[in-house]
Formats: structure tokens, sequence, C-alpha cells
């Protein structure tokens, strides 16, 4: 709703003489060759929005570093870092004698399992009739238990290096055995190349899914009171601020820094390949909305490093206030004043404030 300055004659009070330096008064010439026009306050929902920054970082699930139990040699691979992988994919090939050993070992143990389950059901019988002592029986049994730990735990390092031991016979022994990707997502480090030994310990692929890639954002803790799980934000790079990602608040930290700020944790709920771990964002997180008066913004001038708006006093008068910028959304501003009272039914230049400011300047100069 604008009106012309000049559409209407409204009463308001007169500054005192000191308060002169902050007004203007155009002649008649001016204000018809000026484009200035008023407005009342309008009242408009307009959402306080924070803005805030932080790193895009992973779970520590989402980020598996690659490695063989028992080491061994390099075989076969064709990864290069970059490269997508899906869960189950084999990734390499390596091999050393000593899986052909633990290999051996477990049938080994197997076949004296088998052995040893006999003679104990053959002992078990013989002792139901005395026809065996109680200790021949019981050391049986014992060495039957503990058989099957044996081959129990044979099984499990099999399980460590891929190998099925319900499967595994003496047709079946290999020298070679395949690495699988352990989780869907990019390799970003390849450490290990063909024909190299490396021991237990060595990292041979680095892969994170970036699908579960999160913004860790810092915010201080004057406005973690306006904040709430679900809360709805956009995040953005310095490298490429037109691509919004909407982001939603998932946990916010109880954790004051010393820097008086603490972790907000929020998840993607749109997000590209480009995001990666380590990437700094900003972010805006936009508060409930409520209504208020509000100005346009380009009726609110800056000089001097300070805020200001013109009120109207009368057909070409107009005064200079100071003002205080509380939000900005959509072409829209919402001010706080000294004197709260003097918002109350009084028009504001809504277009030309800055030649106002211009001319008041140059009339103070004089």
């Amino acid at each position: 709703m604008l009106l012309s300055c000049d559409s209407e004659n409204k009463q308001v009070a007169v500054p005192s003489k000191e308060d002169t330096s902050h007004v203007i008064e155009l002649t008649n010439e001016q204000f018809s060759n000026s484009s200035i026009q008023c407005s009342l306050l309008q009242w408009r929902d307009i959402s306080e929005i924070v803005r805030v920054n932080g790193l895009v970082k992973l779970p520590p699930q989402s980020a598996v570093s690659v490695s063989v139990p028992y080491g061994g040699f390099l075989s076969s691979t064709d990864l290069v870092a970059g490269a997508r992988v899906s869960r189950g994919d084999v990734i390499a090939t390596v091999e050393d004698q000593e899986y052909i050993t633990l290999q051996q070992d477990f049938l080994l143990a197997k076949e004296t399992l088998a052995f040893r389950e006999q003679e104990f059901k053959r002992q078990e019988e013989l002792n139901q009739s005395k026809s065996t002592s109680d200790k021949v029986f019981q050391q049986v049994r014992a060495d039957f238990n503990s058989q099957k730990i044996v081959v129990k735990a044979l099984g499990e390092k099999l399980k460590l290096l891929g190998l099925d031991p319900n499967i595994l016979s003496a047709e079946s022994l290999s020298r070679s055995i395949r690495v699988y990707a352990p989780i869907s997502g990019f390799v970003t480090k390849v450490n290990v190349n063909k024909g190299m030994y490396f021991d237990p310990s060595t990292v041979l692929f680095e892969i994170v899914n970036v699908d579960d890639c999160y913004l860790s954002l810092q915010v201080f803790e004057k406005e973690l009171g306006k904040l709430q799980i679900g809360q709805k934000l956009t995040a953005f790079t310095n490298a490429n601020p037109g691509k919004k990602y909407e982001c939603e608040v998932l946990l916010i930290g109880k954790d004051i820094s010393v820097e008086n700020n603490a972790e907000v944790i929020c998840k993607f709920v749109n997000i590209d390949d480009s995001i990666l771990p380590g990437v700094f964002m900003n972010a805006e997180i936009r508060l409930q909305s409520k209504s208020s008066p509000a100005i346009p913004s380009d009726a609110i001038v800056r000089f001097e490093g300070l805020d200001y708006v013109f009120a109207k006093r009368n057909e070409r008068s107009f005064e200079l206030v100071k003002v205080k910028t509380l939000v900005q959304e959509a072409g829209y501003a919402q001010f706080a004043v000294e004197d709260s009272a003097m918002l109350h039914d009084r028009e504001f230049v809504v277009s030309g404030a800055y030649t106002l400011l211009m001319a008041l300047k140059n009339s103070a100069s004089e």
C-alpha cells in the first residue's frame, strides 16, 4: 500500500528546534521533481533468519578402512581413487601361503572332531553299561569338547578372510582370497599396488559413503533457544552459493564451548556427489515467522554505519529517524525505534529515501 506524500495531510507533532538538523523540508519545485512516496507500516509475516557456518562430516560407520587380518600379497585390483563401489563388490584379490595353512588346519581339525565324536558316543554307551570307568569316559568327553573349540576357532579365522568354513573342502583349497567392499560409496584412498606385500595393520583402501554426510554447525548460545528438532534450513558453499541444499535439524548439542557456541547436527534432505567430508558450508536457519509491522527494505538508508528511515511530518517535510533493523526478508524489513509510539499511524518514505538523505546532508554542509 503506497500512498503519495501529498495524498493526505496528517497532524504530527512539530519537533523542537534542536532536532532541525534531522529535518528536511523540500520546496514545491523539489518535491514535484522527486519520486518520493510514503506509506504506513504494513503487517507482514517475516521470519527471522539465523546465519551460521560449519563443516560437512561423516558418521564413523560411513567411513571404512579396508585391510586383511593376515596380510599377504596383492594379486589384483582395479580400484582408483574416486571410483564408486557397491557393498559386496570384489575390490581386490590377495594371496599368501598362510591362507593354505589355515585352511589345512581347519580341515584336519574337522576330521579329528568327527573321530572324537564317534569315540565319545562309543565310550558313552560303554560307561552306561559300566563296561568302562568314569575316568576314561570323562577324558574322552573332554577331548571331544576341546576339539569342537579348535574347529570353531579355526572356522572364525576363515570367516575373517571371507571364506565359508561350511563349504570348505580338500578340493576347494586356495592360496588366494577375495576382498569385498564392506559398504557402498566412493574410494578415497588406494594405498597398495599389484605385487606389494602388506602386513595385517596396512590399510589397503579407504571408502566413504557420502550419502550419510551430515552438516555440523556452530551456533551461538543465544541462538540455541530459538532452534528445535526438525527445523528446516538451507545450506550452500562459498564456491557455489546459488546451489541450495535443504537440511533439517537432527540434534542440538548441550555442550557450550569457550567461544559460547554449541554444535548443531543437521541431516541433508537433498545431497549430491559434490558434498564431501571437510567441505565448509554456510547455512541460513529460518525461525518461526510472526506477523508484525514492516517497511520495504529500500526505505531504510545506511549512513556512517547506522540505519535510518524518513518519517513524514507534513506534505513536504520529513524527519530522519535512527532505527535498528531487526529482520529482513523478501524485500521487507522490521525495525525498532527508541520511541515506539511514533510508529502508530505514521507514514514513512518508501521510495526516494536516499534522495532525501543526500539533500539533508547537503543542506547541513551549507
